[in-house]
């Protein structure tokens, strides 16, 4: 699978949130017609129930924008993401340095290892009450187990790896907590955790878990040789 990526690479020590980008570039686009998608709605105003394709992310060091349908939704939301960033709030926030822009194209992959790889979720949200009984460590599970489903029905992986070969380890959980308000102005009390685990299993490219994930949550970074957590590009 395709996908395609707006990055905006931040100065030193400066730190924008997903949805903070999503915020001001919504607002940028206010009014103007079939914007919804981007942000996971339909025509009328209302969640869409499915994965998003569209996506803002963010991690140490970079905020952006990915697609998984084209190239051109990275051209069409560019300039609207760049008059987003010198909006008062995230100018501010940005010390009134521009960031450096790239446009990226990578191939999202997996691959079952012999050795564990060791990853870290960040933000990751868990909606379903009824899964309180399994604890932070059984919620993540099933997430994670969730994300590689939805990579077989994507064509990324052809099978489950069964939880022998795959050797799935959470640790250091910590559950966040949060309160969202939806459109409709209703609140929802929300199960939202980093954690760190480890997996025989290789993962290529934009990855997240979990809900929520239009607005940046469950991003999945990989440690590289030097003990260092990075985005899994």
């Amino acid at each position: 699978m395709n996908q395609y990526m707006l990055k905006l690479c931040l100065p030193r020590g400066i730190s924008i949130g997903p949805n903070e980008l999503r915020e001001a570039t919504a607002k940028v686009l206010n009014g103007q017609e079939n914007c919804h998608r981007f942000f996971h709605y339909d025509e009328n105003g209302k969640p869409l129930n499915e994965k998003p394709a569209y996506r803002f992310v963010g991690g140490k060091g970079f905020v952006g924008f990915v697609s998984e349908r084209s190239e051109e939704d990275i051209k069409e939301l560019m300039y609207p993401v760049l008059q987003a960033i010198q909006t008062p709030k995230l100018f501010s926030m940005l010390n009134g340095l521009m960031p450096k822009v790239q446009i990226l194209q990578f191939e999202k992959k997996a691959f079952v290892t012999q050795e564990p790889k060791v990853y870290l979720v960040s933000r990751c949200i868990d909606k379903k009450d009824h899964r309180k009984a399994l604890g932070e460590e059984g919620r993540l599970t099933v997430l994670f187990k969730s994300m590689l489903a939805q990579a077989i029905k994507e064509g990324v992986l052809t099978t489950l790896p069964d939880d022998q070969d795959l050797q799935l380890q959470f640790a250091s959980v910590r559950d966040l907590g949060l309160e969202t308000q939806f459109q409709n102005k209703n609140k929802k009390w929300m199960h939202m955790m980093h954690a760190q685990f480890i997996a025989n299993i290789d993962l290529q490219g934009i990855w997240q878990m979990g809900g929520m994930t239009s607005r940046g949550h469950g991003l999945i970074s990989k440690q590289n040789n030097k003990g260092v957590f990075q985005s899994c590009l």
